[in-house]
């Protein structure tokens, strides 16, 4: 099947990190999200992130530098996560 081909795959697990991205950029502008709220979000964004950049043929440093990740990207979590400076 088709949806099992490994390119498939990638841009599935591509796709997913992203939308955790944007949600969880838009709650951090939201300016209602709680620091719980906001955590949580995190966590999902790095999970994906995880599943994503542990893909063969993965380029973790263009990946997680796309501006998609911008305001996840400041939390304490995804840096250490990342080692990100």
């Amino acid at each position: 099947q088709a949806s099992e081909h490994p390119v498939v795959q990638n841009a599935l697990r591509h796709m997913w990190s992203l939308c955790h991205a944007q949600i969880y950029e838009l709650l951090a502008r939201s300016g209602t999200a709680t620091e719980d709220e906001l955590a949580a979000q995190a966590e999902r964004v790095i999970t994906a992130v995880r599943a994503n950049i542990a893909a063969p043929g993965s380029d973790q440093q263009y990946f997680l530098s796309l501006p998609e990740f911008d305001a996840v990207r400041q939390t304490e979590a995804f840096r250490r996560e990342f080692a990100l400076p």
